[in-house]
């Protein structure tokens, strides 16, 4: 851990400012409107279902994830983009997302009884 706090020093001195900054506002942000969001992405019934709790957690994690790619130059691994558009194509369309991804893949049709209401 003391070598990386090192590296980061030494070699990317303003971008480790520009991460803490960042990090900062963007914490305060989501903390100040943290109630607002919960309301927002609950949706009508009212309940935290796995979509959701994954899109109000890829709202905390996502932009920390962009600023260290970019400001720290510690790049995320192509595995780790396509990860992290899984995560979000999971939480924006839900189970059906990802069983029409791998239709896409098998090049297997979907039943008209298995699409969502």
């Amino acid at each position: 851990m003391q070598d990386l706090l090192d590296h980061l020093s030494k070699d990317h001195p303003e971008g480790l400012i520009l991460y803490i900054s960042g990090s900062i506002t963007i914490t305060t942000i989501q903390i100040i409107n943290r109630l607002e969001f919960k309301k927002g992405l609950k949706g009508k019934n009212e309940l935290w279902e796995s979509p959701e709790i994954i899109l109000y957690l890829f709202c905390w994690i996502f932009p920390h994830v962009l600023m260290v790619d970019q400001f720290l130059q510690m790049k995320l691994s192509t595995e780790g983009w396509f990860f992290m558009g899984v995560l979000l194509l999971f939480g924006l369309t839900g189970r059906w997302g990802l069983e029409w991804l791998a239709t896409i893949r098998t090049g297997k049709q979907i039943e008209k009884d298995e699409l969502p209401k």
